[in-house]
């Protein structure tokens, strides 16, 4: 694929799965198909208010692209068409940290969240003080996949298993 953009905003790279031949690529403030090139959708949600040169693209799902931008809002765009599904403004700084289907998984610092990505809603939250008193225990290192149909969530101390 060959596309270009004279909009100076980086977006998160999506590191892409095997079944994302059809998904577009999110580049500046527009969507590409991946063949072509060719400029499918724009949308100013991409852009970031503060102007700093960044996307707002934090995570790309089946069929949703969750942004946060530095106003602290979240939108969810629909990856195909660019349309805005939600949005919400929240002082919550929640960091996406992976996504299966159409869910986005993350922590704030204090707890473990998952969120609907098609509609903005929340799935489950988990303070980290439920998985362990030590307040120690979660605050450096935090990686998380999906895993069968739930999710491992690993801390520099502690690895943790969650069933849904």
């Amino acid at each position: 694929m060959r596309a270009l953009t004279r909009v100076p905003a980086v977006q998160r790279l999506d590191a892409g799965r095997d079944d994302d031949a059809d998904r577009p690529v999110l580049m500046g403030d527009a969507a590409y198909d991946r063949s072509s090139g060719k400029r499918l959708w724009r949308s100013d949600d991409l852009l970031a208010t503060q102007g700093n040169g960044f996307g707002t693209v934090t995570a790309v799902t089946e069929h949703v692209a969750y942004l946060r931008d530095s106003d602290k809002s979240e939108t969810g765009l629909d990856i195909n068409s660019g349309k805005r599904l939600w949005r919400t403004t929240s002082a919550q700084q929640f960091a996406p940290l992976t996504s299966h289907d159409d869910v986005v998984a993350g922590g704030d610092g204090q707890a473990l969240a998952a969120f609907d990505a098609k509609r903005g809603s929340a799935l489950w939250t988990i303070p980290f003080s439920a998985l362990d008193p030590d307040p120690e225990t979660f605050r450096s290192g935090g990686a998380m996949v999906s895993h069968n149909d739930g999710w491992v969530y690993s801390s520099d101390r502690r690895i943790v298993g969650l069933a849904t």
